[in-house]
């Protein structure tokens, strides 16, 4: 498979009150990842909440921190899900957009 980049995204929030939080900034960094579709599993799983799983991206555990958010071939996920690969130093991640009418919604 062809390695591709994905961005990392972290967002960094503060809470205005009244208990509603505001994004303030965004902290990204690259890492390289092998990229499939998602499977028909993922996809009726995700489906079912709302969501549509897009791709499923497997890079080193390693670079992945935990973020929420990232960048791939040009338009923004936020990430499903993950899980260790039996090896045990790379992961599987998946990306989805949220499927809704008329703006996008993110978080």
């Amino acid at each position: 498979m062809k390695s591709e980049r994905i961005k990392l995204i972290t967002v960094i929030t503060k809470t205005v009150p009244p208990g509603t939080t505001e994004t303030v900034e965004e902290e990204a960094r690259y890492a390289f990842c092998t990229c499939r579709s998602a499977g028909t599993m993922a996809f009726y799983s995700v489906r079912a909440e709302g969501m549509k799983a897009d791709y499923i991206v497997t890079m080193y555990g390693f670079e992945y921190h935990g973020e929420e958010l990232a960048e791939f071939r040009g338009k923004r996920y936020t990430v499903d899900r993950t899980a260790i690969l039996v090896n045990g130093t790379k992961i599987d991640i998946t990306l989805k957009d949220v499927v809704g009418i008329g703006a996008r919604q993110v978080l």
